[in-house]
């Protein structure tokens, strides 16, 4: 019912925000490192690009981009190599996880397809003649629909 749909969803989501999410940091910090120039990395140490790879809140907004100067300190003349490096690593990674959340919907698209479908079962009632108007059915009184119960006669 209900309550399992949104169980169902709520798995779906956790699980999926999970996949995705470990899909695009390992991209991100594997496009990143490898689109920053040879002596931007000479230049800075080891703790700011883990940093800089693990926090990438400099693209979000001002705030993060001050931060980043003051992470780059007497560095500052990388910070728009750094920055530029870093759009682009995480416009890559993200264009990626769509591509792969693509991909998984494409097979559940197949599915869909490919199975066979069994429908829920159906009370059929069986009769040589068509029905009538006032043909009751061999349904018991308590699951007839309302419309077609007996009434009792009216006392005069």
């Amino acid at each position: 019912g209900t309550s399992t749909t949104t169980f169902v969803r709520a798995m779906g989501g956790a699980i999926g925000l999970a996949l995705f999410g470990s899909i695009m940091t390992s991209r991100f910090s594997s496009l990143f490192l490898g689109s920053l120039p040879s002596e931007v990395k000479a230049g800075m140490p080891e703790a700011q690009l883990a940093t800089l790879v693990h926090n990438p809140q400099a693209l979000v907004g001002p705030n993060g981009q001050s931060q980043l100067q003051d992470l780059l300190g007497p560095n500052s003349a990388y910070a728009d190599q750094v920055l530029s490096s870093m759009r682009h690593a995480l416009a890559t990674a993200i264009g990626e996880v769509f591509l792969v959340a693509l991909g998984i919907a494409f097979i559940g698209l197949l599915a869909h397809t490919f199975i066979k479908e069994i429908p829920f079962r159906q009370q059929h009632i069986v009769s040589d003649s068509p029905p009538t108007p006032d043909a009751r059915s061999s349904l018991p009184e308590e699951n007839q629909p309302l419309g077609r119960r007996r009434r009792p006669p009216k006392e005069s």
